[in-house]
């Protein structure tokens, strides 16, 4: 079972504030199978708000190989335009290794631009024994 979770901000200019907050968990199956879920959301000072969910599950090939790519939009109150995109690609390696990186631009209609990138990494050591049990 692996767990993530993360929380990263970024100042807009001037004075606004958008917060992301994203948790992600994966877990393998005895069919490996891995089930991702985010949600994410965003706060604006003043009233606007912007609530994203996503759920995405991928099953591994032979090669334990996974390729997500997402792309979301949001449409802000007035005439602000936010668009996430998102991609993220996982490698399992004969080491139980997991890695996953996450890279999200948001850009605001104006001259706001945000640009956030994470990378991050897990080893799955433990795992390692679910998976003989279940041959």
């Amino acid at each position: 079972m692996i767990d993530l979770s993360i929380h990263q901000s970024a100042e807009l200019t001037s004075h606004h504030m958008i917060d992301l907050s994203i948790h992600q968990s994966a877990y393998l199956t005895s069919h490996h199978m891995i089930e991702l879920s985010i949600h994410q959301s965003a706060e604006l000072t003043s009233h606007h708000m912007i609530e994203l969910s996503i759920h995405q599950s991928a099953e591994l090939t032979s090669h334990h190989m996974i390729e997500l790519s997402i792309h979301q939009s949001a449409e802000l109150t007035s005439h602000h335009m936010i668009d996430l995109s998102i991609h993220q690609s996982a490698e399992l390696t004969s080491h139980h290794m997991i890695d996953l990186s996450i890279h999200q631009c948001a850009e605001l209609t104006r001259h706001h631009m945000i640009d956030l990138s994470i990378h991050q990494c897990i080893h799955r050591t433990a795992f390692s024994q679910d998976q003989d049990s279940s041959v």
